[in-house]
């Protein structure tokens, strides 16, 4: 495997437990919306970090992963 194949897995891997922490902090019922927005927002830098990588080796954005991320951006700025 190559470097940006290496480097794209660790940022997928950040995107997934960027995911898992806001499942975490949404089950907890005296969670505080600090806490949400606090998760969100790393959950949109992990997205980011992917989808440059992404675009900076030549791969496209999955439709998906690009509606994600601009739910989750439009979110934080919520907050």
């Amino acid at each position: 495997m190559g470097a940006p194949q290496l480097e794209l897995t660790d940022l997928l891997g950040d995107v997934m437990r960027a995911r898992t922490a806001i499942h975490q902090v949404r089950r907890v019922p005296a969670h505080s919306r600090l806490d949400v927005g606090n998760a969100r927002h790393d959950l949109v830098v992990a997205l980011e970090a992917y989808t440059s990588c992404l675009a900076a080796i030549g791969r496209p954005v999955p439709y998906a992963l690009r509606d994600e991320l601009r739910l989750q951006r439009s979110l934080d700025d919520a907050y």
